[in-house]
């Protein structure tokens, strides 16, 4: 692997970019694409790491395998031998393989024989620590097959040696740009009226907004996770499959469609259902586009049935909303639970007849004539309240 002398003197002049891509956010994608650029024919990985929780752990690459990202999440990014050696380096350091690990000992770390190695024998290494910050770190690593060593190490130490000051001080600036309120962010809060879990998500699958209840099922990564990238994963492969397709379905079609499909848990047995939705299009202002849309334009939303957790009524939501009494609302929220009348009754050790007296004060508060209707009625608002 030759790297032209030319891609080394002008190294310095993606500096700007990195540091405008600090700014406006897309600073951890401009370092893969910088060293990509300079250094062809090479992996680029872009490590997350964090000792404390899962979901602060994560990979960005280029130059592996499609499917090389989720992998990497759902087996390696927690304590392999490879990342310890990354935390006893100092921040800017530009270090190269054999000073962390011998070639050997690196060969039979679980990195490199259950992920690494599916993607060829790239033992060769040139990285640095971009920053840390309490249990987190990011790593900028550039990775090359053994037999290039004499070519591409002293090219990839070189620029990255030059690069390096910068990508540490452009870190620092992104951190401060990602730690400010992101427009998204007013999306988000306007979903969490939404009763469901649900990501917004373009035809990339690339989550622009998503509610609490979202963020939720993805850090627990039992069916659905977002890489660092935004872009939303199933976790089982088969469920991937199909999620990308629906969405690309989705995205290119003209009209507003509903798609229902289940997703496999990570227990292979359990499943969730979900419902991806077509979103109209925001306008253009001021007839930007020409009032075209392109493909990204797309917006789909992908909203999580969690069928195993049970509705519930508070008694202030049902003294607000219709005045019931407390053991009115008692027996309003077995209802809602799927309980009967005779099973809430045998609960409480009163008569059926006492219960049936109150459910007929329930429906004459609720203005309904039938059970069937009241429980209708009584989930609609289970499901529209608050946790």
């Amino acid at each position: 692997m030759n790297i032209p002398r030319v891609a080394i003197e002008t190294a310095v002049e993606d500096t700007a970019a990195i540091y405008e891509s600090a700014l406006e956010g897309d600073f951890p994608r401009t370092i893969i694409s910088t060293l990509s650029a300079r250094i062809p024919g090479a992996a680029i990985l872009l490590y997350g790491q964090d000792t404390a929780e899962l979901q602060g752990n994560f990979l960005l690459q280029n130059g592996l395998g499609e499917d090389a990202d989720r992998l990497f999440m759902l087996s390696l990014s927690v304590r392999n031998a490879w990342f310890a050696k990354h935390w006893e380096q100092a921040v800017g350091r530009v270090y190269h393989d054999r000073e962390l690990l011998d070639r050997a000992s690196f060969m039979e770390t679980r990195f490199y024989q259950e992920w690494l190695s599916k993607w060829g024998e790239l033992t060769g290494a040139v990285g640095v620590v971009l920053c840390r910050k309490g249990s987190r770190q990011l790593v900028a690593e550039i990775r090359f097959p053994a037999a290039d060593q004499g070519t591409t190490m002293p090219a990839a130490r070189e620029i990255l040696g030059r690069l390096a000051p910068h990508f540490v001080t452009a870190a620092k600036v992104f951190d401060r740009w990602h730690g400010e309120p992101h427009p998204s962010d007013n999306i988000s809060e306007l979903l969490d009226l939404y009763p469901f879990p649900t990501f917004i998500v373009d035809s990339a699958c690339r989550v622009t907004a998503s509610n609490y209840k979202a963020t939720v099922i993805a850090n627990r990564m039992e069916s659905l996770f977002v890489s660092a990238d935004d872009v939303l994963y199933a976790v089982d492969q088969l469920s991937e499959t199909d999620l990308k397709a629906n969405v690309r379905k989705l995205a290119s079609s003209a009209k507003s469609h509903s798609v229902f499909m289940p997703v496999t848990k990570t227990d292979g047995q359990s499943r969730q259902v979900l419902m991806l939705k077509t979103l109209r299009p925001s306008k253009p202002r001021n007839g930007v586009h020409g009032g075209y849309f392109s493909e990204n334009d797309a917006r789909i939303a992908v909203v999580a049935q969690q069928g195993g957790e049970p509705l519930r009524l508070s008694h202030d939501a049902l003294w607000q909303s219709f005045g019931l009494t407390n053991k009115e609302s008692e027996l309003a929220a077995s209802l809602v639970e799927g309980s009967t009348v005779c099973e809430h009754a045998a609960r409480l050790r009163v008569s059926k007849q006492t219960l049936r007296n109150q459910l007929g004060s329930i429906m004459r508060k609720t203005d309904t004539c039938r059970q069937t209707q009241l429980v209708a009625l009584l989930t609609r608002l289970a499901i529209s309240s608050p946790d």
